[in-house]
């Protein structure tokens, strides 16, 4: 079965690191020896998906993350100084109110998020620059077990195929915020095989 997706008119989303226009740092390497502020244990930091493409940019300039940043648990003492990184990821607007409140913030965000502010507000991408973004990943595909009952896999389909032009489905897609499901391409996850063909290389240990 093909993978299907939730069909939002894009051809794939972003992850960004952003920073206020005020900011004088331009691109990941501006940011070498400023304080990285982790919201847990250290030992949770690079758990963190969030700095997955970071740490690859990193590794593939032969830095390790590590020892690019200086690491302070956030809201300690040395978390308030100047020039401060917060490599959290988020969907959340907080995130970006965050960035646009000091400018020695820098934030991982969904580029959704920093889209639909921006919408609402068009100031925002006047005073947000991107210092940093992944290739465009498409929405999460639903799938089946490869073994399963080939008929039944097309009549599912089928089903997710159509729903949006049946009155009753509708409804069920607005429950979860989707306008229809749509066919889509294999080659349309490149990218994600891109990124794991780098963290093999690279030697980059995924815990989850």
């Amino acid at each position: 079965m093909d993978p299907i997706n939730d069909g939002v008119k894009r051809k794939g989303y972003r992850y960004l690191l952003i920073t206020r226009s005020d900011n004088p740092c331009d691109q990941i390497e501006d940011l070498n020896g400023k304080t990285l502020m982790y919201l847990n244990s250290e030992d949770d930091l690079f758990k963190n998906i969030s700095l997955l493409f970071v740490d690859i940019f990193l590794k593939k300039h032969g830095k390790d993350i590590g020892k690019f940043f200086k690491l302070s648990p956030y809201g300690n003492e040395g978390s308030k100084k100047t020039n401060s990184v917060l490599l959290e990821y988020g969907y959340s607007k907080d995130l970006i109110l965050r960035v646009l409140s000091d400018p020695n913030f820098v934030v991982s965000v969904n580029e959704e998020a920093y889209l639909l502010m921006a919408k609402r507000n068009p100031k925002v991408k006047e005073m947000i620059k991107i210092i940093a973004a992944t290739d465009p990943f498409p929405p999460l595909p639903y799938f089946v077990w490869k073994d399963s009952d080939l008929q039944l896999q097309k009549k599912i389909k089928n089903v997710l195929l159509n729903m949006d032009k049946d009155p009753e489905g509708q409804e069920i897609l607005k429950t979860v915020r989707v306008g229809a499901w749509k066919d889509v391409d294999s080659s349309d996850y490149d990218a994600l095989r891109r990124m794991m063909e780098d963290i093999d290389k690279l030697g980059i240990k995924l815990e989850l």
